[in-house]
């Protein structure tokens, strides 16, 4: 709805793969639930395969359409990875990828690849061993918050619910940043080493503060790069940033 509502004209093509992985937000990752590994050894190759013919199929038949722009959270973010790279491979590579938290369980290599794409710009909002994948894996990475627990999702009441919302996040700040310029984040090239260390990442203070946040939040403060988070952000950008965001907006 964002995009539709939004101050550009989009094509908008949505995609429901619910008939081969059953509801994996509410059974992924903490538990590694057998509907999750269905939905990863088999029902995953079965949606890049068709994701990858319907995308060549519009570049066929409207090769005007030069600037495709595909979008997935959790397995989502790998599925667009693992498509872009076969359309990459074919000759006919997509001009953007945007993987939200994307799924981190059962993937020890990424689907999701600085390659995959001409750009490809990665949101982390609940790494550590849990739902999303640690490590930077596009062009452009950028964590929120300490990157496990979100602080807007901290009035939730169980743990379980604290993670999921925290995964989800990341779809709603790509959403909001759709008609959101102002939202900026803080290159911070420390998180590569960072994320080497889970138990690190897991210890997190009464601030919701772990080494991840408390050492980018020094970065933030001075003077430093900054790129637009989301949406707008620069196809120049590279590396690796993170941004503070205090609350996780409502789709309505």
């Amino acid at each position: 709805m964002a995009y539709i509502n939004g101050p550009q004209n989009h094509n908008v093509l949505l995609v429901d793969y619910s008939n081969f992985t059953g509801k994996v937000s509410q059974s992924n990752v903490i538990t590694h639930s057998l509907k999750y590994v269905q939905a990863v050894k088999c029902g995953f190759p079965k949606v890049v395969n068709a994701i990858t013919e319907i995308i060549e199929m519009i570049q066929n038949l409207r090769p005007e359409i030069t600037n495709v722009h595909m979008v997935g959270h959790s397995l989502g973010g790998q599925i667009i990875g693992q498509s872009g790279s076969h359309l990459k491979d074919k000759g006919k590579p997509v001009h953007r990828l945007s993987a939200l938290d994307p799924a981190g369980p059962l993937f020890s290599t990424s689907c999701i690849t600085a390659e995959s794409g001409f750009f490809v710009d990665v949101y982390h909002t609940q790494i550590a061993g849990f739902k999303g994948a640690t490590k930077p894996a596009g062009i452009v990475d950028i964590y929120v918050d300490n990157a496990v627990v979100q602080d807007g999702c901290l009035s939730k009441k169980t743990h379980e619910k604290v993670l999921e919302c925290s995964h989800r996040a990341a779809l709603l700040y790509f959403a909001e940043s759709i008609n959101n310029q102002n939202m900026k984040a803080s290159r911070c090239d420390e998180i590569k080493t960072i994320v080497k260390n889970l138990d690190a990442l897991k210890n997190i203070d009464k601030n919701n503060n772990n080494v991840l946040s408390s050492t980018c939040d020094k970065k933030s403060n001075s003077e430093g790069d900054q790129i637009v988070f989301g949406e707008n952000i620069s196809f120049n950008a590279t590396g690796v940033y993170f941004i503070r965001i205090p609350t996780v907006p409502k789709i309505d």
